[in-house]
């Protein structure tokens, strides 16, 4: 059986714990939506630049 100040040391750990998970799970999260973004600009402006091309 675990005494109050184990119990209690326990759920900080697992709340630390879980905590630092959801953070780095956003963090990636985030990365890839600038990822996506900055690949979505790319191909908008190679789209315009050819379509410039085709233009001219």
């Amino acid at each position: 059986m675990l005494t109050l100040i184990e119990t209690k040391f326990f759920i900080q750990v697992s709340s630390n714990l879980l905590f630092n998970l959801i953070n780095m799970a956003t963090a990636d999260f985030a990365w890839d939506l600038i990822a996506e973004a900055r690949f979505s600009e790319d191909a908008k402006n190679i789209r315009t630049r050819n379509h410039l091309k085709q233009v001219v």
